[in-house]
């Protein structure tokens, strides 16, 4: 790949340097023409699709992780109160901020189940069928929880259930975490497949 390197000297001394090269030509030089093993070419919007899904399934399994590993274990040394308030503030920002995120990724799966032309099409068949399926355990486990919370946060109120409340939205990410990654492995593969 053809660079530039510019160097400024000064009284002998190396005062700054600059690298630069043609990312637009590097990115148009691997996905291009990407030759798939189950026949044709993985091309160029492929390419950016498939990062588009990848990337916003990552930030919903991101923010289950989060939740799952640091999130979790910190509320439950917290006051019901406290746990309660904290979740349904979290919940009121994710409820206006992650939908982007799901949407982009099954978008994309969608986008590309149907219209590329390789072998690997099942990856992102199985891969929406897990987005599918965690949207549809959120809708029903995760956000009435959420609303509960939220509305409790808002109105400055505890609940009374609210440690078993937190405890039930927390076995629920037992479920959604492993939809994700598998997710995510499946669109990951095709990359792998494809650059193989």
């Amino acid at each position: 790949m053809p660079h530039t390197d510019l160097w400024r000297l000064d009284d002998g001394k190396l005062i700054e340097h600059w690298d630069e090269f043609n990312l637009l030509e590097v990115f148009q030089q691997i996905a291009a023409a990407t030759p798939w093993k189950g026949g044709g070419t993985m091309n160029h919007w492929m390419w950016l699709v498939s990062l588009v899904g990848i990337l916003s399934t990552a930030v919903v399994f991101g923010t289950d992780m989060f939740f799952l590993t640091i999130g979790c274990p910190a509320l439950r040394l917290a006051s019901p109160s406290a746990g309660t308030e904290i979740m349904g503030f979290f919940h009121m920002f994710a409820e206006a901020r992650m939908p982007i995120w799901g949407v982009l990724a099954i978008l994309s799966n969608v986008l590309l189940a149907v219209l590329s032309k390789s072998g690997q099409r099942w990856f992102y068949f199985a891969s929406l069928f897990m987005l599918i399926l965690f949207v549809m355990i959120y809708a029903r486990l995760s956000k009435p929880m959420n609303r509960l919370q939220t509305e409790a946060a808002k109105a400055g109120k505890s609940l009374d259930n609210g440690r078993e409340l937190q405890a039930s939205w927390d076995r629920v990410l037992l479920i959604r975490v492993p939809l994700l990654v598998v997710s995510l492995l499946a669109q990951c593969l095709v990359l792998l497949v494809a650059s193989a």
